[in-house]
């Protein structure tokens, strides 16, 4: 089978959306569990107990950034007429 350009294009299609539904929730369970333990031996330090509601705050923010990024490029392709970014087989001479 040849390549083409369309393939590429599914292929990066793939790895976004395994970027965004598997790595990157991943590190956010990971660094909720960091910033939870954080949390428990904070013991009540008010400058610690500061920096940990900024880190959930940069968790769920970066989160929410992701998850809206991906929104726009899917809708961007939506629009485009691709469907979805791995439905790239509408574009002529591809199979």
């Amino acid at each position: 089978m040849d390549c083409k350009l369309c393939h590429l294009f599914e292929m990066i299609g793939r790895i976004v959306n395994m970027v965004v539904w598997k790595v990157v929730p991943s590190i956010a369970i990971i660094m909720l569990i960091v910033a939870g333990i954080r949390f428990f031996t904070a013991l009540g330090n008010p400058s610690e107990l500061e920096k940990i509601k900024k880190m959930f705050f940069g968790i769920f923010a970066g989160i929410l950034i992701v998850v809206l990024a991906w929104g726009i490029t899917v809708a961007l392709y939506k629009i485009l007429g691709a469907g979805t970014p791995t439905g790239w087989w509408n574009i002529p001479g591809c199979p």
